[in-house]
């Protein structure tokens, strides 16, 4: 599911970003099936007005990694020819290696499609 909206963030995410001060200017938010470890749960990818964060419901991680736009080159569709999509972030730095993360068999080609929009949109008027 996409939404444009911090309402389908889980509450834990949803109130580490308002404690924060990062539940402002969200444009789209997508839940991905990429876990970076055992002990950190599934990502979620916010795109903000000014970067894309990786949250997650970790008691002590909830923002996993946020990085500003300026630094992202490309975010974009990944499909394998099973039908299984995943989202491809292409940093501008060549030192900063690729992320591609999986997402849930639930994520349509249309609502990957519409969250990357929101991401080059954002990246358009930083």
């Amino acid at each position: 599911m996409v939404t444009k909206t911090a309402a389908a963030l889980p509450d834990k995410i949803r109130n580490n970003l308002n404690n924060r001060g990062m539940s402002e200017g969200i444009r789209a938010v997508i839940k991905t099936d990429f876990k970076p470890n055992d002990t950190i749960p599934f990502i979620w990818l916010v795109a903000t007005d000014q970067s894309l964060l990786f949250c997650c419901t970790h008691k002590t991680r909830g923002v996993f990694k946020t990085i500003p736009w300026e630094s992202i080159s490309e975010v974009r569709r990944n499909g394998v020819r099973d039908g299984a999509l995943s989202i491809e972030i292409i940093y501008v730095s060549l030192d900063v290696q690729t992320d591609l993360l999986a997402l849930p068999p639930s994520v349509s080609r249309l609502e990957l499609e519409i969250f990357i929009s929101a991401c080059s949109d954002a990246m358009n008027c930083g």
